[in-house]
């Protein structure tokens, strides 16, 4: 069983090593062609026998490209990012929201106490167990309630039987 702390974390690493591994051919392109572009055009007006193009500020055409590359690598992470903590937040709670529904459904006219959702979390599990063991409580103290009742209005209507034998032998044998 896993704790409820450390499932979506080991969850959440795994899910980031992979978008990482994704993201490092994906940075490795963007440098590759952004630079390339550059050095095609050089490479072929010194092949063609053209001029070379006007050379341009290296550490601002660098800084370029690092922010553009950065802006959507960063992008593509976060976004990425977001949608797998919303994942698996939304898998990790179905068996908490399962728990929750047939809370909401039970009624103590009804003869079944829910079956939970099996989950593999310890603490959804113990809150599992625990509430079943509280509607068994809660449905043998209302047995043992409606019993007591029943017995209650037997003795009542004995009484009442013994009230009006009572009455009818003492008016109708008056001493």
């Amino acid at each position: 069983m896993k704790s409820l702390l450390n499932k979506p974390l080991m969850q959440f690493i795994i899910c980031a090593v992979i978008l990482l591994l994704i993201a490092t051919p994906l940075f490795y392109f963007l440098v590759e062609h952004y630079y390339a572009e550059d050095l095609i055009e050089i490479m072929n007006a010194a092949e063609q026998g053209n001029p070379l193009p006007p050379p341009t500020d290296l550490e601002e055409d660098l800084m370029i490209g690092v922010v553009y590359q950065f802006v959507l690598i960063a992008g593509v992470l976060s976004i990425s990012l977001v949608l797998m903590m919303r994942l698996i937040s939304k898998r990790l709670w179905v068996p908490f929201d399962d728990t929750l529904h047939r809370i909401e459904q039970f009624s103590l006219e009804g003869e079944n106490i829910p079956q939970f959702m099996q989950s593999d979390i310890k603490e959804f599990t113990r809150l599992n167990n625990a509430i079943t063991q509280l509607m068994k409580k809660i449905w043998k103290a209302i047995n043992h309630r409606k019993s007591l009742q029943k017995m209650l209005l037997m003795s009542c209507k004995l009484l009442w039987l013994c009230f009006k034998v009572n009455w009818i032998c003492c008016y109708n044998n008056p001493r």
